[in-house]
């Protein structure tokens, strides 16, 4: 499909007419559906899970998934979060953290004082060390601490030195 235009000299020239659409439809802003990689609302989560408890024994897990518009996968991983945290898994939840508990007591000076050339007990076993230095700590903890704080360093032995 052409167009035919004059140009200053009054000569016939062939344009071609603009390329068709390539979409059919136009998209839809916002879209209809949520899109898939950001979390549900907690009202999603809500209705899932009333519908969940309302027909538990009645539906299959999947076919209450189907008629929540929820996925499957994600079905299981907010009933697993709601068996482990409880009333918190009706929101949507962050993370949690993988070191729990509290802060080891032997720090990075306490490693360095053991790995000290002048710390006389350096090349004797870690309960002796634990007993001489009096550390809050159990054998384990303080070589594990050892490792992570001083590149790796196992129970410090001393240089052999020619005599």
């Amino acid at each position: 499909m052409t167009t035919s235009c004059f140009n200053n000299t009054n000569q016939s020239i062939n344009i071609p007419a603009m390329a068709p659409r390539t979409r059919a439809n136009d998209r839809f802003t916002p879209p209809p559906d949520p899109s898939y990689h950001c979390p549900a609302s907690t009202r999603k989560r809500i209705r899932f899970f009333d519908a969940f408890d309302r027909n538990r024994n009645l539906k299959s897990f999947r076919q209450i998934c189907r008629d929540e518009g929820v996925n499957h996968c994600t079905g299981l991983r907010w009933k697993r979060q709601r068996e482990n945290i409880g009333a918190l898994a009706l929101r949507t939840t962050r993370g949690t953290s993988k070191k729990l508990g509290r802060r080891s007591k032997v720090t990075t000076a306490i490693c360095k004082m053991l790995v000290n050339p002048q710390n006389p007990v350096r090349d004797q076993l870690y309960e002796a060390q634990i007993a001489y230095h009096n550390l809050p700590v159990q054998k384990r903890q303080l070589q594990r601490k050892l490792k992570e704080h001083t590149q790796g360093a196992r129970r410090y032995k001393m240089a052999f030195v020619k005599k």
